[in-house]
């Protein structure tokens, strides 16, 4: 934690030094004894940016832009957003060039490719990122777009990317612009659900052709992750008031009445016992990987949107969570928290942890931010970031993989190469805003440097192969989620609060409360 309280502005007031003993711990005392943020001076930015203990020490920051210690705090923030916004510009602007109707854009040689279907899955899928980050001219452009091509695919594609990222991106654009156009065109997208939901009575196909109205399904099973995913659906019956979309929602929840959940947890899939789905239960094992935290985000947000009436919802989503604390969170010699995973039919841990717990942390960070403060929840989000932290400050070349092997001793580092994944910029994006502990902005600003230096490309950022080469792929949450991440956490804490807004695991925000008059 010492790396993480180094000064970050040496030009400020001249030498820098560590915060060290008595006054580190008096920093952390801060943070604990205003846990609410009641007192805005409670947090130590003076402390931490600038060399200026021994003066003002007695003092508390003052959001005073006419004080020059704030405006220069305020001032390293902007430059940092800055930073974020130019490369969301610079990619987006390529891909529109270069690969506009493909779903994403190779950033090594700036080609178009279609893993989704050819859905144009990176335009929908940034609408609402991009206008928080890019241009006004940008946004009208795309509104264009939007208006010119279409929203409807032509052939053959994956179900759970068009409902989550076409139909969420374009609400997610209607709810931070309040372009009416876009919510129009949510709802015409959503025309195509109740096809999508037709197989067993409203249970999705993977993927499905528009032009043959064919879909398909892989052999044996469904993940939780895409069944469980109720927001838009509940988004368009408010809108729109066709039932066909309700129906879809309360499929969910009939399954976790019906098969009665007998199990400690909800695993990631739904699968059938005679490959033709009709008789399904739950199975598979719970492994902490993106799907099993997509899941308990999604419970969570569907639980949200139907103004916390979905009782078997969240009786589900505590279930899981209180079987992640009590069962799988685990504990080094060293003393690193980290959360196993577990089959389902066998008892024994597998000791490693996939990054994608740390949104694990996020997810925490938002109940306990709209539900009340839980102390030993709260603790364990910090201690479960504390060790996503040091996933990159102890891998070889600071690149985390997605897998750390957990021994007595520590951790193992057996996995070759990297993947730029959006897990640890949600987890301290929320834990930032629950607590205000400025160390989780230094974080995430460290790790998205260490990504600049390692993964830039010609046409954005690349995933890197086992040799630590650049592999050609982008991934498609890096401008929906990672730099919008990243963009929010160096933002005003009141902006697209988890008060008012939900976000979903594909990174959209949607509004669920009327805006306040002053918002």
């Amino acid at each position: 934690m010492a790396l993480f309280l180094l000064v970050l502005l040496p030009f400020a007031f001249g030498a820098v030094r560590k915060l060290e003993g008595d006054l580190e711990q008096l920093i952390y005392k801060s943070f604990e004894d205003d846990k609410y943020h009641e007192h805005s001076c409670k947090r130590p930015v003076i402390r931490e940016y600038v060399n200026s203990w021994d003066k003002y020490q007695s003092q508390c920051m003052k959001r005073d832009l006419n004080d020059f210690a704030y405006s220069t705090y305020v001032t390293f923030l902007e430059g940092r957003t800055f930073e974020f916004v130019r490369d969301f510009n610079y990619i987006w602007k390529k891909y529109i060039t270069l690969a506009l109707g493909n779903d994403t854009m190779n950033p090594v040689t700036g080609a178009g490719e279609n893993p989704k279907g050819g859905i144009s899955h990176m335009f929908f899928a940034n609408l609402d990122t991009l206008y928080l980050m890019g241009t006004e001219e940008l946004f009208e452009e795309a509104l264009k777009i939007v208006e010119k091509e279409g929203v409807l695919p032509k052939g053959q594609f994956k179900t759970a990317d068009y409902v989550k990222d076409v139909i969420g991106g374009l609400l997610g654009g209607f709810y931070v612009s309040e372009k009416e156009g876009l919510l129009e065109k949510a709802k015409e997208a959503g025309e195509l659900l109740p096809e999508i939901f037709s197989y067993k009575e409203y249970l999705p196909f993977e993927s499905y052709d528009r032009v043959k109205k064919e879909g398909t399904l892989s052999h044996g099973s469904m993940k939780v992750s895409d069944i469980s995913n109720q927001a838009e659906a509940l988004l368009l019956y408010k809108y729109t008031g066709d039932e066909r979309f309700l129906n879809i929602t309360g499929k969910f929840d009939q399954l976790l009445n019906e098969k009665k959940i007998l199990h400690e947890y909800l695993p990631v899939y739904l699968q059938s016992q005679d490959f033709k789905f009709d008789i399904l239960k739950f199975a598979g094992p719970f492994t902490m990987d993106q799907d099993s935290v997509h899941i308990q985000r999604n419970l969570f947000n569907a639980w949200i949107l139907s103004n916390k009436t979905a009782f078997n919802i969240k009786e589900m989503y505590d279930k899981n969570k209180n079987f992640i604390i009590r069962n799988l969170t685990l504990q080094t010699e060293r003393g690193e928290l980290f959360i196993a995973s577990r089959g389902m039919d066998r008892p024994e841990h597998n000791y490693r942890m996939h990054q994608a717990t740390c949104a694990f942390a996020g997810q925490l960070a938002i109940e306990n931010k709209l539900l009340g403060y839980n102390a030993s929840e709260v603790i364990l989000a910090k201690r479960l970031m504390e060790t996503c932290i040091h996933m990159y400050l102890d891998a070889p070349n600071n690149l985390a993989p997605n897998y750390v092997q957990f021994t007595r001793q520590g951790m193992e580092f057996e996995e070759k190469g990297f993947t730029i994944l959006p897990d640890i910029f949600d987890g301290l994006l929320h834990l930032f805003r629950l607590t205000g502990d400025e160390m989780y902005r230094k974080a995430a600003y460290f790790v998205y440097t260490q990504i600049v230096e390692k993964c830039r490309s010609p046409y954005g950022y690349s995933n890197l192969k086992t040799n630590m080469e650049l592999s050609g792929v982008m991934p498609d949450s890096l401008l929906s989620k990672t730099l919008k991440y990243l963009f929010l956490l160096f933002n005003r804490e009141t902006f697209i609060p988890v008060e008012k807004y939900v976000y979903t695991p594909a990174g959209h925000v949607y509004r669920y409360v009327e805006k306040d008059i002053d918002q």
